[in-house]
């Protein structure tokens, strides 16, 4: 269905990039097939790519059926169960139980999916967005007081435009679904807090040290709290969510917002540092 649906896109991805960066991976004999959600135009699932070339490979979007990894986002659910390629820190989606015997699992977002996934290896624990940081180290230059960031099905919700309407120029909206990840790193650098129904949103701001808040909007994305949950297992916190109405105010969502845990973080962006160091030598070898 996804194949059809997206018939379009795959050809002009065909033309204009894949034939040339399978040419390229070749060549540099670093070529490899990755899937991640790249129709969705959301942030958190173009990190993929923006990693694997930091760690010197050349990323090809795959479908789940032909692809050798996943990195970034909950879609361990839209892989079949005889999947046999890497798990590099995706996540699981919700409270049940299933096995992928064949795949290499060498990280999981937090520690629920690896008790979902009945993982009893020692692997590598957190989200590989902590490490992007370290690939765009921005400098600091704040213009807003707040950033909110909303889930890609929410960038329209009436509470948030309230919100917006009320603060003014001390706060900005961010979407998460520019075309261009870079744009939504700067966008977020440059608030002093931030306030996200976005997981990766929540995720980026932990990585640049900002403090941040979950907020829920709506009931559209209705996952309830399991990723959430997941991804605060892994440094140890418990998951606060506050439900927002549109009447808040500055002083309102700014108390919504913690310190993150800097010591925790850079202890995992280590050990996700070493993973990817580690996969691309046991990969390319």
């Amino acid at each position: 269905m996804i194949i059809s649906n997206y018939r379009l896109q795959d050809i002009k991805y065909l033309i204009f990039h894949k034939i040339w960066l399978i040419i390229k991976g070749k060549f540099q004999k670093n070529l490899i097939k990755v899937f991640y959600v790249k129709w969705s135009n959301n942030f958190g699932d173009l990190l993929t790519p923006i990693i694997l070339k930091y760690y010197g490979f050349t990323p090809i979007f795959a479908y789940p059926q032909k692809a050798q990894a996943i990195i970034v986002g909950t879609i361990i659910e839209i892989l079949d169960s005889d999947f046999s390629g890497y798990i590099l820190g995706s996540g699981w989606t919700r409270d049940q139980n299933k096995e992928y015997k064949h795949a290499k699992i060498l990280g999981l977002r937090g520690y629920l999916s690896k008790q979902n996934l009945n993982v009893h290896e020692n692997i590598t624990i957190g989200d590989p967005g902590l490490l992007i940081s370290n690939i765009f180290n921005f400098p600091k230059s704040t213009k807003f007081i707040l950033g909110i960031i909303p889930h890609e099905s929410e960038i329209n919700d009436y509470r948030i435009l309230k919100i917006k309407q009320k603060l003014g120029n001390d706060c900005t909206i961010i979407s998460p679904r520019d075309k261009n990840p870079i744009n939504v790193l700067m966008k977020i650098n440059a608030c002093k807090y931030i306030v996200s129904s976005s997981l990766h949103g929540l995720i980026v701001s932990d990585s640049y040290e900002i403090p941040n808040g979950r907020i829920k909007i709506n009931e559209i994305d209705n996952s309830d709290s399991y990723k959430f949950k997941d991804y605060y297992s892994s440094i140890n916190e418990q998951l606060n969510t506050y439900q927002i109405t549109g009447a808040e105010t500055l002083e309102d969502l700014i108390n919504l917002c913690r310190f993150p845990p800097k010591n925790k973080i850079d202890i995992m962006k280590k050990r996700l540092n070493d993973m990817f160091i580690n996969f691309k030598s046991d990969f390319l070898k």
